[in-house]
This record gives structure tokens, sequence and C-alpha cells, in this order.
């Protein structure tokens, strides 16, 4: 049954692959000459305070967009800086962060799971502590391209795409990611650990916003 059933997956998408051609060729726009996704200008957490945002130009080929945010949290003797960048190409977190110029002291870096969630990276250099990891349109944080992967490789969810893909405006799969990187300064009087515990606690209150929020456009 469960052959079977693949098998049925398997030419459904195919006469889909068809119809998207045939359509495309016909009148219906291409996806890719709609307007561009913007990032919000501000974004609002629970436990922090917004202090500001800007757009950030970065020299990554799958860019769409990007924003940096700053917040304190309430009782203003903690500030994070949140890097939002939407690409459209996935690629593991060790190669955007090192084409964003982040460099990091090796012996720092952890590599965490939180159920819900999903997977981020932690790691710091002499001054700042980050966090970093790739929401993907399912909504779990991935940080190399097998755990992307691995989330998109479900039928369901390429089914899930079959209507819009034969209407012409996205593709059978999604490749986005929303690559974040929180960071913070390091408190002369505190561990990298605590540091990374008030990291946590902001990509908490990020993922749970983009949970039900995460762009439907390109």
């Amino acid at each position: 049954m469960q052959i079977l059933y693949k098998n049925i997956c398997l030419v459904t998408i195919a006469i889909a692959a068809v119809g998207a051609i045939a359509i495309s060729v016909i009148t219906i726009p291409k996806f890719s000459n709609r307007p561009r996704y913007q990032l919000p200008s501000q974004i609002d957490l629970p436990n922090w305070r917004s202090l500001s945002s800007q757009p950030l130009n970065l020299p990554l080929d799958s860019l769409l967009t990007a924003h940096q945010y700053l917040y304190n949290d309430y009782s203003r003797n903690h500030q994070v800086r949140i890097d939002a960048i939407y690409l459209n190409r996935v690629s593991s977190f060790l190669n955007i962060i090192k084409n964003i110029n982040i460099q990091y002291i090796e012996s720092t870096l952890q590599l965490k799971y939180a159920a819900n969630i999903g997977h981020y990276a932690l790691f710091a250099d002499q001054d700042q502590a980050y966090l970093a990891s790739c929401i993907n349109p399912t909504g779990q944080g991935t940080l190399t391209e097998a755990q992307f992967n691995s989330n998109q490789h479900h039928i369901d969810v390429v089914l899930s795409r079959l209507g819009s893909y034969l209407l012409g405006t996205a593709d059978l799969r999604d490749y986005r990611c929303l690559f974040t990187v929180i960071s913070m300064p390091i408190a002369k009087t505190a561990s990298t650990q605590v540091n990374y515990q008030y990291l946590e606690k902001s990509w908490i209150d990020w993922h749970r916003f983009w949970q039900d929020k995460f762009p439907t456009d390109y």
C-alpha cells in the first residue's frame, strides 16, 4: 500500500510538472517577475524593547533581502542585535557566516537542538557571542543542507505546493531560508554561557514570531 501511494504521488507530480510547463507558455506571469518580499521595518518581541532597525546589504548570491534589528531587554542591561537574512537558496551556516565576515573561536562552537524549534549554533569571538540558524518554510531551524533537505523531502510538503506551482507563483520545491544571526557583546563580568542563555531566550521569541509568519512570497 505504501509503495502504491508513493507511485501515485510521483505520477501526480509528473503530471503537475507537464501542466505547469503548458500553463507557463500561455498567459500566467512568472512568479520571479512579481514584487519581492521585504522584511518588516519593525518586529515586536515579548521581553524585548525594539530600539532601531535598518536594511542590510550583504555579499550573498542567494540574497533576497536582509534587515538588522536592535533590542534591549526591559531591564536595559542587555542589548541584542538580530540580522535577518532572507535567502532563496539554502547553504550551511558555516558558509554563510564566513561570507558575511563573522569569525569565531572554534572551541566556543556548540551545536544545539530543541524540540519544536530545531537546530541552532552558539559560538563566540573575543567580544561577541552569537546564535545562528536557518528558519525554513516548515518552521524548523536547520544548520546544514542535509537537515534542510530532510525537512523538504516529505511528499506532503511537495504536494502542498502543487497548486501554486501550477499557477506559476512558486517553485515545486521551496529552498527559501530566513537565516538568522543573533549577537550580543560579551559581558566582562559574566561567562560566555551566560551570554548564550540570553541569546537562546531571544531566539525562542524570534522563532515563535516567524512560525506562522514565514513569508509566502519571494
